[in-house]
């Protein structure tokens, strides 16, 4: 029974795959590499930050609204035709980000100065899936080169000299000829569910007292962990992504003078600020409704209240963004709070700018009017409506049926031992 039902479970997997359109996925990789001019002298560090940065941006350009518009939009291509009745091109553009469809993830390669990564994009006709791939790749030049020619007129304009470096893109891998994406997983899952269910279907033939016992605790402690969820208050989260890019000048690209490192930057400027006393008046505001409890409360707790984390990019170098978090009931108060945070450290970066000028730090105050120095940027301001972020409540449920269900069988093990025991001293020789 226990191997039909894995067989049978393993065939139904394979043949809900038929009435499903065949998803095809092509890719091509390609490798970002900074090329310093002759006669001029670059670190290495400076080099890995800059190919970072290069990288970044072209993922940023590629997985962006607009870039996938302009594929949606290309009239050569011609994709998701059934879809473009019945939606805007708006939603095929989110559902083409979130499901996966466009990929680029990083590729390793043994110069630490290059950046490689693999840009893939799936869909159910072989020839338009490698010719989006060939599409998103004659993007990415074009973008690469603009930027190119962008950084030299700005370096140009503020140094009245060539820029020492540029980033070369290359095609190390061409578009490929796609292939069927697996459907192992999908194979063997069916497997395991048939399999799981002809256990269960052992156990209720053989003893079924005891598996209407497991299904009924099963039931109840999912029932009991499902109602003490609902107890529990749900959080929304409002998040903010910044973003601090260290100075591009001579001095710093020749390694002349250390650049400033995020991770020393981050927890100085947290303890700066949820420290200050301007933080404990953004609590107190009227608009955001805290009464003084809460405020002490949320004082007294900062540090594990609101989040201050370094989002990781794949390299130190790259490690230019952090994230600033606060979860609240509300998801408008968790917003509010939020965007105060994010006024208060820009109020600050300004303050620290207008005391470099009455120092009379020229050359500082200089790069930073052109955007040349340590920059600080709004990546990602919060979101209108917080994101949910205790989805608990079937993790809850599912711990309590799973803790029913081994209540159940400590009972019948408890039981079964003392009966096993009598029935082997009733039968025994020496009982007779």
């Amino acid at each position: 029974m226990v191997g039909a039902l894995s067989l049978a479970g393993a065939l139904l997997a394979m043949a809900s795959l038929y009435p499903l359109p065949p998803r095809y996925v092509s890719s091509a990789v390609l490798r970002v590499t900074p090329v310093v001019d002759a006669g001029q002298t670059v670190s290495r560090d400076a080099l890995q930050r800059e190919t970072d940065d290069r990288f970044e941006r072209l993922r940023q350009e590629l997985t962006g609204r607009d870039s996938i518009l302009r594929i949606l939009q290309e009239p050569t291509l011609n994709l998701y035709p059934a879809e473009r009745e019945r939606l805007p091109l708006e939603d095929i553009s989110d559902r083409i980000h979130t499901g996966g469809d466009l990929q680029i993830l990083p590729v390793g390669v043994p110069d630490k100065n290059s950046e490689a990564f693999r840009v893939s994009f799936a869909y159910p006709d072989r020839q338009k899936a490698q010719a989006v791939v060939e599409e998103l790749v004659t993007m990415l030049r074009a973008r690469n080169d603009a930027l190119n020619q962008e950084y030299a007129a700005n370096w140009k304009a503020l140094w009245s000299s060539p820029i020492p470096f540029r980033d070369s893109l290359e095609l190390a891998e061409p578009a490929n000829i796609p292939t069927r994406l697996p459907v192992l997983f999908r194979v063997a899952l069916g497997a395991a569910g048939g399999l799981l269910a002809g256990l269960l279907v052992q156990l209720f033939r053989r003893r079924l007292r005891l598996g209407l016992r497991v299904a009924a605790c099963g039931l109840a402690g999912c029932a009991v962990a499902g109602a003490l969820s609902l107890l529990i208050s749900e959080q929304h989260t409002a998040r903010a992504v910044l973003r601090i890019t260290a100075p591009r000048d001579p001095v710093h690209l020749s390694g002349a003078m250390a650049t400033p490192t995020l991770g020393e930057w981050v927890p100085k400027l947290r303890r700066e600020v949820l420290e200050s006393d301007e933080f404990w008046a953004v609590l107190r505001r009227p608009k955001l409704g805290f009464d003084e409890a809460t405020v002490e409360s949320l004082y007294r707790n900062r540090e594990s209240a609101f989040g201050f984390r370094m989002l990781d990019s794949g390299s130190e170098a790259a490690g230019t963004s952090f994230e600033i978090t606060f979860g609240h009931p509300d998801k408008y108060i968790a917003r509010s709070v939020v965007l105060e945070l994010v006024a208060e450290i820009e109020s600050r970066y300004v303050m620290d700018l207008q005391s470099m000028d009455a120092r009379g730090d020229e050359q500082i105050r200089f790069a930073h009017l052109h955007r040349a120095g340590e920059m600080l940027e709004v990546v990602r301001p919060p979101s209108e409506a917080g994101e949910i972020t205790t989805h608990y409540r079937l993790q809850l449920a599912v711990a309590g049926a799973v803790m029913g269900i081994l209540f159940a069988v400590a009972r019948w093990s408890g039981d079964s031992h003392p009966t096993y025991r009598t029935s082997i001293s009733a039968e025994s020789p020496l009982s007779s």
